[in-house]
């Protein structure tokens, strides 16, 4: 993921703190992979690349989605929804 959003140049992993290749390579010969910091950054800037995404969409222009979206997120936690 981290390699799709530097592609994208929506990242930069010096700026951000995270891990390079190599030290990732080596994180993975002992077991370990990225710290809980580490894995909010890329939640971060994947929720920022999957808005951008979603966004483009002509999709999202459609009024019926406005409907949808308001009965889902109006919803009481725990209720079924139709």
């Amino acid at each position: 993921m981290m390699v799709e959003l530097e592609t994208n140049g929506l990242l930069d992993r010096a700026l951000e703190g995270l891990p390079d290749r190599e030290t990732l390579r080596a994180r993975r010969a002992t077991f370990l992979g990225l710290t809980r910091p580490e894995l909010a950054v890329l939640l971060a800037y994947a929720k920022m690349h999957a808005t951008r995404i979603l966004a483009s969409d002509p999709v999202c222009e459609d009024p019926f989605l406005d409907r949808v979206l308001l009965v889902l997120l109006s919803a009481a936690p725990g209720r079924a929804l139709p």
